[in-house]
């Protein structure tokens, strides 16, 4: 884990989300067995997640703040 700036919303059309949940996928598993060597020191693995809408830019109408909604969509 590193330590990063709170992100805010800077934009009108901005949605920062809170991940809830990730895990690694079928893909990165050959990443973390080691089968490919291009994994360095920081990569970031998992793009399977949860998450809650968080905070919305003034101009995001179709989103809703504390939403649930995962990488396929809202749920």
């Amino acid at each position: 884990m590193i330590d990063a700036p709170i992100p805010d919303v800077s934009e009108p059309k901005d949605v920062i989300i809170k991940v809830s949940g990730t895990t690694i996928c079928g893909s990165d598993l050959h990443l973390y067995h080691s089968e490919m060597l291009a994994l360095k020191k920081g990569d970031i693995l998992g793009h399977e997640f949860m998450y809650v809408f968080e905070h919305l830019g003034r101009l995001e109408t179709t989103l809703a703040r504390g939403r649930r909604a995962d990488n396929q969509g809202e749920s």
